[in-house]
């Protein structure tokens, strides 16, 4: 009798990661005896030349000028609005319907 053994998602997922981990691992080490050899072997480059500072214009000190003065718009003429017409009075709840009861079973005896 052949067994059907599935793959689901859940046991996927982490099977494929330690994959993923374990093949960067393997790219990305180099052992010390490889870093000291491209050390002393890779050619030093020459120091690039450093630029001058550029000569920026001075900025006006904002703090000693006035701000200019700015006239305020005039309101428009809104017309009053009418009163709202008062609501009709609701007796207050004082009995509240009980909800039937809900079961999640499918044979409830709970809601006839």
């Amino acid at each position: 009798m052949a067994m059907d053994h599935k793959l689901s998602t859940t046991s996927l997922i982490p099977l494929l990661l330690t994959t993923f981990m374990l093949m960067i691992s393997f790219f990305n080490s180099i052992s010390p005896t490889e870093a000291r050899h491209l050390l002393q072997t890779t050619p030093k480059l020459p120091d690039l030349p450093t630029l001058p500072e550029p000569e920026l214009p001075t900025l006006p000190d904002v703090e000693l000028q006035p701000l200019p003065e700015i006239p305020k718009p005039e309101l428009p003429n809104l017309p009053e609005l009418p009163e709202l017409p008062e609501l009709p009075h609701l007796p207050e709840l004082t009995h509240v319907p009980k909800l039937p009861t809900l079961s999640s079973s499918p044979h409830s005896t709970a809601n006839p």
